[in-house]
């Protein structure tokens, strides 16, 4: 937990009456750290509000609780209903709810519940990003936020479950070269074992990756998060400004949350069973029974996702045939273009291989220079511009480009 997050939970497990409370809530909730921090947030910000602290407020309760004036005994609800209006005239509908709801359960849980009634509010449905647009945001991405987007989009987990994922729950997989990549999660809010899977989008990302932190002397080990294997302090609240500042660059509304949509409204197109979609993305399936008879064995499981991931694929090009393609250009090479290739990329001109590194300046009239080149994601788009065009991506994110 960050340090400022921390130091809420701190200030408000002082009292006696939030201890009581928290460790209730979560004991029967399984709450994560992140409810454990909302909560304490929300009781201070009701404390300032109050200007009484949380073992007052529930002393004062007690107190008028015993009177017989119904203007007495109801002074607490009196005071919640004018913190809520309060709230809601800023136009913070939102954070007026969760102050209502989380005062009400503090109350509740030390046995003085108020008699006050949730507000009747109805939220604007987020809808999900759309697959233009989630193309267009993730080949402008950098190698690091082209991981996150791919983790998010290929396994629908929210941010807080994605950015428990270590580096061992898909080593074995990923260093085998797989292309779909089973993981097997428990959800730390809810307690819930599930499955999801990451595709070739994300397994090519993390390989560019990769690539470049080795280049930085970064070490990877088992225990690495892997949205955050920089070693830079990543929270939910970071990505989601990350995110949220990269679709802003482009004019579009961009969280994980509609990514998060936007695998689930995708992968019913793809025809997959809502239980099995809600089950990879970790929400709770209603009853064991449609748990067991319904949530297929893994290799089924991946055989569906397989088949949907068309309708994920921000590349566009079907896995098998970027294979294809690679093992043809392969059989161009000499040996010696191989090995080159191999430790990240060559450049082809009369024939003749050289390290990327050594590269000249093109030919002004553009005839004297080589035909092919393979050249890194980031020089792209200026050879695009100069009428070149990308025919294969190798497996060191390298890509083929020709005239």
């Amino acid at each position: 937990m960050h340090r400022s997050k921390r130091d809420k939970v701190e200030w408000a497990r002082q009292y006696e009456t939030v201890d009581r409370w928290l460790d209730t809530v979560l004991a029967e909730n399984i709450g994560s750290e992140n409810t454990e921090y909302l909560y304490a947030k929300y009781i201070q910000i009701y404390c300032e509000m109050t200007g009484k602290n949380p073992d007052q407020l529930v002393a004062e309760r007690k107190e008028q609780i015993r009177s017989e004036n119904p203007e007495i005994v109801h002074k607490a609800e009196e005071m919640l209903r004018r913190q809520y209006l309060k709230i809601r005239k800023t136009g913070k509908k939102a954070k007026a709810v969760l102050l209502m709801r989380c005062v009400k359960s503090f109350y509740a849980n030390n046995y003085v519940p108020l008699e006050i009634k949730d507000p009747k509010v109805a939220f604007a449905k987020r809808p999900p990003v759309a697959m233009d647009d989630l193309k267009l945001l993730y080949n402008a991405a950098n190698p690091r936020l082209k991981v996150w987007i791919g983790l998010l989009k290929d396994t629908g987990l929210s941010r807080e479950d994605t950015l428990e994922l270590k580096y061992e729950q898909i080593q074995k997989s990923f260093e085998k070269g797989e292309q779909f990549i089973n993981i097997h999660i428990v959800r730390e809010k809810t307690q819930v074992e599930h499955d999801t899977f990451l595709g070739p989008n994300t397994v090519e990302a993390l390989k560019l990756y990769f690539r470049e932190l080795q280049i930085r002397g970064i070490k990877i080990t088992p225990e690495t998060p892997i949205m955050n294997v920089s070693g830079k302090r990543t929270t939910g609240e970071s990505v989601g400004v990350y995110l949220s500042r990269h679709g802003k660059k482009y004019g579009i509304k961009f969280s994980s949350h509609r990514i998060r949509k936007f695998f689930e409204t995708a992968m019913a197109l793809g025809k997959v069973h809502p239980l099995i979609v809600k089950y990879w993305m970790g929400h709770k399936i209603s009853s064991d029974i449609e748990s067991s008879y319904i949530i297929p064995p893994i290799q089924k499981q991946l055989e569906l996702y397989k088949e949907a991931y068309k309708n994920i694929d921000l590349v566009g090009v079907r896995m098998e045939e970027r294979v294809r393609a690679l093992e043809q250009f392969k059989e161009m090479l000499s040996p010696e273009q191989r090995e080159l290739a191999r430790r990240g990329g060559i450049i082809l001109r009369k024939g003749v291989s050289k390290p990327e590194e050594e590269e000249t300046e093109d030919c002004p009239d553009g005839e004297h220079c080589g035909k092919q080149k393979i050249v890194s994601e980031d020089k792209l788009e200026d050879y695009l511009s100069e009428g070149w065009r990308a025919t294969i991506t190798l497996p060191s994110g390298k890509i083929v480009i020709e005239r």
